[in-house]
């Protein structure tokens, strides 16, 4: 069904999936009605924080199902790190994992913070996070790596 629908139009349905996901959790674990509205309103929100964040490129292509984990060059630990935002309690983690060469892992954090703003200030703090656990480790030779378009392409400049 993906490869019928324009590139607006996948944005938008992975949006309201995202929401009715959000939504049908929040009713699970917190109890309520359904509200169509809210989920109409949230997903239009994170669509309109999507597009700014991910502006569009007359090349633009779906990515592959999987992505495979490309191993560091030798002598480097490579540094994954991700970040997650609820946007209904504000909360979300953050999360990071270092592998050497040959993928073997070498170390991995977890942190749950309870007074997030945006997704953007989630993977703010994943890299500000691992960064400083690097340092503290005495890495020194690591290759960074995260799926945060607005802060790699800021860490580039």
């Amino acid at each position: 069904m993906v490869h019928v629908l324009n590139k607006e139009e996948v944005d938008m349905l992975f949006m309201f999936l995202w929401a009715i996901w959000e939504e049908r959790n929040r009713l699970l674990w917190n109890g309520g009605s359904f509200n169509p509205r809210h989920v109409a309103m949230w997903s239009m929100k994170l669509l309109q924080e999507y597009q700014f964040w991910h502006p569009r490129s007359g090349n633009w292509k779906l990515r592959s199902r999987s992505q495979k984990w490309v191993a560091p060059p030798s002598g480097r630990l490579k540094l994954n790190c991700d970040g997650a935002y609820n946007i209904n309690t504000g909360c979300g983690g953050v999360g990071m994992i270092i592998r050497g060469v040959s993928g073997t892992f070498v170390a991995a954090w977890s942190k749950h913070f309870s007074h997030l703003s945006s997704a953007l200030h989630s993977e703010v703090e994943a890299c500000r996070a691992s960064l400083q656990i690097a340092i503290d480790q005495g890495w020194r030779n690591i290759e960074m790596e995260s799926d945060s378009v607005a802060i790699v392409t800021a860490l580039n400049i």
